[in-house]
């Protein structure tokens, strides 16, 4: 006896199954690029896209070689913008409580840094150390308060990539503290 050609039907709903998780995850992959208002994909940090564009009666055409349409994405996030909404405001130092973590073996770093940042008008919520130390100095902001992490890391004279969410969970009490800024031993962030 010889084998059915083409083999058994469990074989035909293997490929059936596999094509759709393959369809899914490219159609995942082409939602998280995104797109913009006009149609066209969103380019990531200054690449490029070629642009495929829907004729009116459902047909897709390709700009001819010829005439290929390129559009540079200027670098930032790779996201379009909203220009009827601008980006949140810090609030006033006088509104953001923070707390400052010696990751180093320097004795009062924590302290040090309070002191400055209260002079530029926030509000301490207190000092303490990073058991075993911080390899690395960081900003790290709760919820909904990005813009004032950024301004402070401007204040404190280093870049904007030091701002970045509080990981979670997150087991240091922060009370009402906002931000929580990290002095580690690489020394990008330290009191003067």
């Amino acid at each position: 006896m010889t084998a059915a050609r083409g083999g058994p039907p469990a074989n035909a709903a293997l490929r059936g199954g596999l094509l759709i998780v393959v369809a899914v995850l490219v159609g995942a992959l082409l939602l998280s690029r995104g797109f913009s208002e006009d149609g066209g994909v969103v380019a990531a940090d200054g690449d490029t896209t070629e642009t495929t564009v829907a004729d009116t009666d459902g047909d897709t055409t390709d700009t001819p070689e010829d005439e290929t349409s390129e559009t540079t994405v200027p670098e930032g996030d790779g996201g379009t913008t909203d220009e009827t909404q601008p980006a949140p405001e810090a609030r006033p130092n006088e509104e953001t409580k923070f707390i400052v973590l010696n990751g180093t073996t320097t004795n009062g770093a924590a302290s040090s840094l309070s002191s400055q940042l209260s002079a530029l008008g926030y509000v301490p919520g207190g000092t303490g150390n990073v058991s075993g130390g911080a390899p690395t100095s960081g900003i790290y902001y709760a919820e909904g308060w990005q813009p004032e992490a950024v301004k402070m890391a401007g204040e404190l004279g280093v870049g904007a990539e030091l701002a970045v969410p509080l990981p979670a969970p997150f087991e240091w009490d922060m009370g009402d503290s906002t931000i929580l800024v990290v002095v580690g031993t690489d020394g990008v962030i330290a009191p003067t």
